[in-house]
């Protein structure tokens, strides 16, 4: 996804009352000089009052957008982590593979 394509879907979510879901794996087809700034605006729309519903499974990526983190297995919600729980990677993978520290 481009930068233009996150920018029309974040202008549309704040133009309504809906959640802005980004599909997963986003981050794989944004260019790398644009990494960061697709995260400063996820981040903006968040900090605006906006429900911003990130799936990927970079887990940097998701550290640096996240407020609170679910934890999926098999469909079902396994976990539920506030970001200032989760100190790194490492710990984040340590829930996500249901061991935690």
């Amino acid at each position: 996804m481009t930068l233009a394509a996150v920018t029309l879907i974040a202008m549309t979510a704040a133009a309504t009352a809906k959640p802005l879901t980004l599909p997963a794996e986003t981050n794989l087809r944004a260019a790398p000089g644009t990494k960061s700034e697709i995260i400063q605006r996820i981040r903006e729309l968040a900090d605006s009052g906006k429900a911003v519903i990130v799936i990927s499974s970079e887990l940097a990526e998701l550290l640096a957008v996240s407020d609170r983190v679910l934890v999926l297995r098999n469909g079902t919600v396994t976990d539920d982590l506030d970001r200032r729980d989760i100190d790194d990677e490492e710990s984040l993978q340590l829930a996500i593979q249901g061991v935690r520290s």
